[in-house]
C-alpha cells in the first residue's frame, strides 16, 4: 500500500504525460485561451499583434509569400498567422485541435471573405496528399507537445513538402526572449 501511495504521489517526469489535447478540448479552458489568443495586448496564447503582424511582413517578404504560395500552419488556433497570411496573398490551410478556436478561425475568415482551410486535427496525425511551400509551426515554447513527438514531427512532415522545399519552425520562447528561426533543412539532407 506505501508503495502505490508513492508512486502515486510521485512528480512525473518532464512531458511523460501528452496533456494538450485535454488542454485545448476541456470547454472552460478552451473558452479562456480563446480569450487569451484575442487579447491584443499581452503574450500568452498568442503573441501580441503587433508583434504578430511583424512576424507576417518578415515571412511574406523572406519567403517572397504571394498568390502560389501554399502553406500550412501547424497549430493555428484562432487563425491569427493563417488568416494574415492569406490577407497577403497564401493558400493557407490551418490545422489545430481545439474546435473553439477553429470556430473562431473559420468566423473571421468568412467574414474577411478568406479562403483559408482549416482543419480540425492535432497537427502531430495530420495526413493529406496535398504538398505545401513551407510549414510553420508558430507556438509560444510552453505549448510546445512532449519533445519526443517533437523530435519526430519534423521527419513525418517531409512528404508534405512540395519538392526541395525546407522547412522552418518559429518558436517564441517567452516574452523577454526574441523569435528565434531553427535553421532549416532541405528534404535531401534527412
Amino acid at each position: 500500500m506505501f508503495q502505490e501511495l508513492k508512486e502515486i504521489n510521485s512528480r512525473p517526469k518532464p512531458f511523460q504525460f501528452y496533456t494538450a489535447n485535454e488542454l485545448w478540448t476541456n470547454e472552460y479552458t478552451a473558452k479562456q485561451m480563446l480569450q487569451y489568443h484575442l487579447n491584443a495586448d499581452i503574450d500568452r496564447s498568442s503573441r501580441n499583434h503587433a508583434f504578430i503582424w511583424q512576424s507576417v511582413d518578415w515571412i511574406t517578404a523572406y519567403f517572397k509569400v504571394g498568390a502560389v504560395t501554399k502553406i500550412a500552419d501547424f497549430g493555428c488556433a484562432v487563425g491569427l498567422y493563417s488568416n494574415a497570411l492569406a490577407e497577403k496573398g497564401a493558400k493557407v490551410t490551418g490545422i489545430d485541435f481545439s474546435g473553439n478556436s477553429l470556430n473562431y478561425a473559420k468566423k473571421v475568415a468568412t467574414e474577411k471573405g478568406l479562403n483559408v482551410n482549416y482543419v480540425h486535427a492535432d497537427y502531430l496525425e495530420f495526413e493529406t496528399d496535398e504538398k505545401f511551400d513551407l510549414i510553420l509551426m508558430i507556438t509560444i515554447l510552453s505549448s510546445i507537445p512532449s519533445s519526443m513527438k517533437m523530435i519526430r514531427w519534423p521527419l513525418t512532415s517531409t512528404p508534405l513538402l512540395s519538392q526541395g522545399v525546407r522547412v522552418r519552425f518559429i518558436i517564441g520562447c517567452s516574452i523577454s526572449v526574441p523569435m528565434l528561426w531553427k535553421e532549416s533543412f532541405p528534404i535531401a539532407d534527412l
